[in-house]
């Protein structure tokens, strides 16, 4: 529908970045350096001689833009970036340049504030083109205005994660990108010093990631209409309160209906959906409303969780020049409605439409969907033909997925779930949910790494992640920032703590011994700033931080967030010391003294792996709940009548934390649900932890996988939930990447498959058979896959096949059930 250019990223060099785009000038339109949500349209002619070799493009802009070269769009966008340093995109344009005049056209909006996925930064665009013996770039020649379609200055909230929503006027017909557009009335960009006064724009870095991919939309259905009722005062439709829906009969809302419409001819064929709805197939001609009726409403079904840019092709019959559409997009359907009003979030956009048909596609932000609500309001008097509304998807790059077979189906069903949450929750970094936030956190990114290790080996994406959470760091607290690159002024102490496992998880499966350098130092002040910070009362244990800067509901102006999970007190106690937080930190100690050793640093190493030793034998003496035969989340001295969490319990056990004298009590009152049960977030601990005790343990794992995620999958909704409860009312997502979970358990678990060096330079290979007799499947490395084939003989022997690269070597370590006979 829309002409879009494919292009490859051009080879790196680092003369090519003082060849171009370090010598650009930054420019902007006048005195609007820091207007929030502006839209800007930047326009250059030149000419080119003969084109002998590639033409090389940089690019960057704030906060994101849409490149078009001679008309047609180049699909690429903004990296998110730090203001310090700003990333710039290479591109080979040669396919679409030609000898002779050409025209670059950027369109660039500027969020114009500081949310948990965006730093607040001047107005800039950057750009350097070599090409046909011309260098082009960035200055003072360019021309600028204001979008004359997008409305500047709105500040209409989604969510604060995501930002702004735009409204744009679509009756303005212009096609300004393209090369014979008359820009002699637009005015000359203004040359802008880099660094800003406030010292952004200092440094530029390559982009660590291609561009997304793009993938053409496809067909959705429609699933509802009916007639619209707007609030008292005419308000949009979900800007104050909500609309009163009302549905009709098809043959009252489509103009030219008739029986069989659908495909479907039988006089007895029930309801008319879903209706099919292509780019470039048959369109619906929607009647305009009856007298008294404000408008009309159709909901569409994308058919799964699709996360991309918003599409939209409509025709307003005769000369209507007053009709407004909202594009509303959300996962549930609550009442009738796509649930796009969550609390203060809005998820929903606005275009004013003008007589006869356009075509649009909103690129500068993405949404994640699995269902859009349309509302046409305003003067509607003839029909309205919907030509096609839907997503223009957009996915990160990709190695081949890993193989995984069972006799069980459920197994594979699982896996697909994750995989396909897991792709919904990764961008330019990974996303805690496509639809609501889309946000990076270092505990949901932990688990989403780990997961994505065994389908994808996707280490050039964790390391871009991993980057982005370290940067953005409080020295006077000594923790990450709650999201990143954010304005977050909030931390969660043990997501820090996380994050320093992730990075050697991250070096564990990618063998990248060389980016330890990199973090190694953050990571130490990290662990030397917890150590200091003794708890009161307790010299054997730690403090997260002082009682006064602790958050709550009724300390909104403080910044240590005490998070675990969502369940009771894990969700933020202040009550201390806490268990959960030590727990947490010991981890943190063993991984940092593992990358210290990794790199030589031998009395570090030792420092750090004392430390939790010690630790952890405090946490067992003085957490251990004698009533309960469990552990507390808090001392019994704090709260004597406190419920046990399985998240405590198996935290332990997967770290081996827990005395053999006592293990087995524990492990009873998991199986016997005496303790309150984890979330998804935490169940890679759950599944850990289960795996480190005996067989009766171990096959509890398979049945709360099954009890957690086969009502997923027989909800017809085919990604994992955030919550076991996904109420719409509270915007809980049904996309969360932290929930992927079975790609780990089929893939590490099943397989067995666990490096225990660098790069699976030697690897473990313990299968765990549960309810199954066979499995097959292969685990990525950076050396190539590890296949691994096991069957269960009838005298209940384990046969296991491993073939592995040559420079990795396996060590086979069956569980005692499997080695009997």
């Amino acid at each position: 529908m829309f002409p879009v250019n494919r292009f490859p990223m051009s080879p790196t060099t680092e003369r090519s970045v003082n060849m171009s785009i370090e010598k650009s000038s930054r420019i902007w339109a006048r005195d609007l350096e820091n207007a929030p949500d502006l839209y800007l349209c930047f326009r250059k002619k030149f000419h080119l001689g003969r084109m002998t070799a590639p033409a090389k493009a940089q690019i960057a802009a704030e906060t994101d833009f849409a490149l078009y070269v001679n008309g047609s769009r180049v699909p690429v966008t903004q990296f998110p970036d730090f203001e310090w340093e700003k990333t710039f995109s290479e591109l080979d344009l040669s396919p679409h340049l030609h000898e002779g005049e050409n025209t670059i056209a950027v369109l660039v909006w500027r969020l114009g504030m500081g949310n948990a996925t965006h730093r607040l930064c001047p107005g800039g665009l950057l750009f350097a083109l070599s090409a046909g013996g011309s260098v082009i770039r960035s200055d003072g020649s360019w021309k600028v205005r204001k979008s004359a379609g997008y409305r500047s200055g709105n500040c209409r909230f989604s969510s604060i994660p995501v930002g702004y929503r735009f409204e744009f006027d679509a009756k303005v017909r212009e096609d300004w990108t393209a090369a014979d557009y008359d820009d002699s009335g637009w005015e000359y960009a203004a040359e802008l010093p880099r660094p800003a006064a406030d010292g952004s724009w200092n440094r530029m870095k390559r982009r660590p990631l291609p561009p997304l991919q793009e993938i053409p939309p496809g067909e959705v259905s429609v699933i509802w209409q009916g007639e619209v009722l707007l609030p008292v005062g005419n308000a949009p439709a979900g800007s104050s309160g909500e609309p009163f829906l009302r549905y009709i009969l098809p043959e009252n809302a489509f103009s030219g209906w008739k029986k069989g419409w659908n495909g479907v001819s039988d006089e007895n064929s029930g309801s008319p959906y879903p209706l099919p709805l292509s780019p470039g197939g048959k369109s619906i001609r929607l009647n305009p409303p009856q007298q008294g009726i404000d408008g009309i409403s159709v909901i569409l079904d994308l058919g799964r969780e699709t996360t991309g840019f918003p599409e939209i092709e409509v025709e307003c019959e005769g000369e209507q020049d007053a009709v407004t559409l909202e594009i509303h997009h959300g996962e549930h359907l609550d009442d009738g409605r796509v649930r796009s009003k969550i609390l203060c979030a809005d998820f929903s956009d606005t275009i004013h439409c003008g007589h006869g048909r356009f075509r649009f596609c909103h690129t500068l932000r993405r949404i994640g969907a699995r269902y859009l609500q349309l509302f046409f309001t305003g003067k509607i008097t003839q029909c309205i033909r919907l030509i096609y509304a839907g997503v223009r998807e957009t996915l990160p790059i990709l190695p081949e997925v890993s193989s995984f077979a069972a006799p069980d189906t459920l197994y594979e069903e699982f896996r697909e779930s994750a995989i396909r949450t897991l792709r919904n929750c990764m961008h330019d970094h990974y996303e805690d949910c496509p639809w609501r936030e889309q946000s990076l956190y270092a505990y949901d990114s932990r688990n989403q790494m780990l997961y994505g290790y065994y389908l994808w080996g996707n280490y050039d994406f964790a390391e871009a992640s991993l980057d982005l959470l370290g940067e953005n760091y409080f020295a006077d607290t000594g923790y990450l920032a709650l999201c990143a690159p954010s304005q977050d002024k909030i931390t969660i102490p043990v997501y820090t703590f996380t994050w320093i496992s992730a990075v050697y998880e991250f070096v564990l499966h990618s063998g990248r011994i060389g980016y330890i350098g990199k973090q190694l130092p953050r990571i130490n002040a990290i662990l030397d700033g917890a150590l200091k910070r003794k708890a009161p009362g307790y010299d054997e244990l730690y403090s997260p931080g002082k009682a006064e800067d602790f958050w709550a509901p009724d300390a909104p102006d403080g910044t240590i967030w005490n998070f675990y999970e969502w369940t009771g007190d894990l969700s933020g106690s202040n009550i201390f010391p806490q268990a959960l937080y030590q727990i947490y930190l010991s981890e943190a100690l063993i991984c940092g003294s593992r990358l210290n050793h990794y790199t030589g640093n031998e009395k570090q190493a030792e420092r750090y792996r004392t430390a939790a030793h010690a630790l952890q034998k405090a946490i067992d003496r003085i957490f251990w709940l004698e009533e309960y035969g469990c552990y507390g989340q808090f001392t019994p001295e704090a709260a004597p009548r406190q419920k046990p969490y399985e998240h405590v319990q198996t935290a332990m056990l997967q770290a081996d934390m827990i005395p053999e004298t006592r293990k087995q009590q524990v492990l009873q009152n998991i199986l016997r649900n005496k303790t309150r049960t984890c979330t998804y977030s935490s169940m890679m601990y759950f599944i850990r932890g289960l795996m480190n005790t005996d067989e009766q343990g171990r096959r509890f794992i398979v049945s709360r996988i099954r009890d957690v995620f086969l009502p997923m999958l027989k909800s017809g909704f085919d990604n994992l939930w955030e919550l076991p409860e996904p109420r719409a009312l509270y915007g809980y997502s049904l996309c969360h990447g932290w929930s992927a979970v079975p790609a780990y358990f089929t893939n590490s678990i099943v397989l067995g498959v666990t490096p225990l060096s660098p790069g699976f330079k030697t690897f473990r290979v313990s299968p765990f058979a549960g309810n199954l007799a066979s499995a097959s499947g292969s685990v990525p490395t950076p050396y190539g896959s590890i296949h691994v084939k096991w069957q269960i003989a009838e005298n209940g022997k384990m046969h296991v096949d491993v073939d592995a690269p040559r420079e990795t070597e396996p060590r086979i370590e069956l569980f005692p059930e499997y080695n009997r006979g």
